[in-house]
């Protein structure tokens, strides 16, 4: 059953991505003094843009700021794309423990620091203000999310498995700190 709703979370993210790309790009954004490039969507990618007052000593700060908007940006998506599918209303806990796994994916920072790309970036002196847009392709983050998918999905069935055999044996578990240790953090995170 973790396959289908694996597979079905995949098509719902690809989907989500592709309706809310056609609802975006019909209309633009444009703020007095902003550059063209603010607040406007690309065919292929997932971006965000952000603005802050002060010159290039903010520069630094703006980055990480930009960073922070794209990873809640991509973690919207995935919570989006999940709960407005009708698929994923009637599911038992551990399935719906297994699409939280992937809504709040505690990697999504990893990637956004490995493949966000500064796409603009505009200190205007006169205004004291500076402008960035920052971006991830929409394939890399689909593919990303296959990726995490089907590992989550391993540890699920494995971490399922192993708690079946040990309720079989009847017997406490023996397993070294290390592994405990790790059982926990599964357990916490779904």
């Amino acid at each position: 059953m973790l396959t289908a709703i694996a597979v079905a979370a995949v098509k719902a993210i690809t989907g989500y991505l592709v309706t809310s790309y056609m609802k975006m790009s019909s209309g633009s954004i444009d703020i007095e003094g902003a550059p063209f490039w603010y607040g406007r969507e690309l065919d292929s990618e997932i971006c965000v843009s952000d603005a802050r007052r002060g010159g290039v000593l903010e520069l630094d700060r703006e980055k990480k700021a930009v960073k922070v908007k794209l990873q809640k940006r991509l973690s919207s998506i995935l919570d989006s794309a999940i709960h407005t599918n009708s698929r994923f209303s009637n599911l038992k806990p551990d399935e719906e423990n297994f699409l939280d796994s992937i809504i709040h994916d505690k990697k999504l920072g990893w990637f956004v620091a490995q493949n966000g790309v500064y796409k603009n970036i505009k200190v205007d002196e006169d205004r004291d203000m500076i402008f960035i847009r920052m971006c991830v392709s929409k394939d890399d983050f689909i593919n990303f999310e296959k990726r995490r998918v089907k590992t989550l999905q391993k540890e699920m069935t494995l971490y399922r498995s192993d708690k079946a055999f040990d309720e079989l044996e009847g017997k406490e578990n023996n397993f070294t700190d290390r592994e405990n240790k790790s059982f926990r953090e599964l357990d916490n995170s779904f």
